[in-house]
């Protein structure tokens, strides 16, 4: 009796423990880090703030999609989920929002940008911008 009530808890812990990896994450970096990261890992970059503010200046390769627009499910819909996914908005509301959601939504590995773009402005770091 006392091997199966053992057995039944590992089982139980490792269903447990399954269930938990398959969840994605979400790791709040600041600027530097997130800069490294970017250099170093293969994803997309995704600014959630509104078009106006992504004309007004962005990360390098950064697609806009706003979290606030009633079509964001719909556009991540393409967007791969098995891949990282650098996240940012203004100052790090937005996209604490947006993670939280795509993380429901299946993605496995989201990067935020602590402090959003004002932290990656504020440490000097390269932005473009988008003209019309």
């Amino acid at each position: 009796m006392l091997k199966k009530t053992i057995l039944s808890f590992f089982i139980l812990i490792s269903f447990g423990l399954s269930a938990q990896n398959q969840q994605g994450t979400i790791e709040m970096l600041d600027a530097l880090a997130y800069q490294s990261k970017l250099l170093n890992l293969k994803g997309t970059v995704l600014d959630v703030r509104s078009e106006e503010e992504f004309k007004s200046g962005h990360i390098k390769k950064a697609i806009n999609i706003d979290w606030n627009s009633k079509t964001f499910k719909k556009q991540i819909k393409d967007l791969p989920r098995y891949m990282p996914l650098f996240i940012y908005c203004g100052s790090g509301f937005r996209s604490a929002d947006a993670a939280k959601f795509l993380v429901e939504e299946g993605f496995k590995t989201i990067i935020n940008l602590e402090g959003g773009i004002e932290a990656w402005e504020n440490k000097s770091l390269p932005i473009e911008t988008s003209k019309n």
